[in-house]
């Protein structure tokens, strides 16, 4: 049975289908701001600076747009000189997301380890003790 598609998961899918950072975070931003179904006007500064939180420049954002453009992920067009106009090929990334990816990788595993139960019981503890305090 296939796991429920979502935005985390979107988001490990896309990087390891894509293979670079800055590409999976700009696809599925586009994907988040709905630009599958309407095109999407996005000045690149501030796609860096305020969907993304600086995590990458806006050079960085622009080349990862003209990638996905190459690849045929997106459409592009420039308006004005402010702001490109983004618009997403929804057919072209579900057919991205068929393409086979190891179930060995990195997030692509739903089994849990040793570090994952000590994060969680070091959670359960501290949300423990904020209830005891209360």
């Amino acid at each position: 049975m296939a796991r429920k598609m979502t935005s985390d998961r979107l988001f490990v899918e896309l990087l390891h289908r894509l293979g670079k950072y800055s590409d999976a975070l700009i696809l599925h931003t586009a994907l988040k701001e709905e630009a599958d179904v309407t095109e999407w006007r996005a000045a690149t500064t501030q796609v860096a600076m305020y969907n993304l939180d600086g995590r990458i420049n806006q050079r960085q954002v622009l080349r990862s747009l003209h990638r996905l453009a190459e690849l045929g992920l997106v459409q592009l067009r420039t308006h004005a000189k402010t702001a490109t106009l983004i618009t997403v090929d929804r057919d072209a990334v579900m057919e991205l997301l068929q393409q086979p990816v190891s179930s060995q990788l990195p997030g692509m595993r739903g089994k849990d380890f040793a570090f994952l139960q000590a994060w969680n019981d070091s959670a359960a503890a501290a949300a423990s003790a904020v209830e005891d305090a209360s």
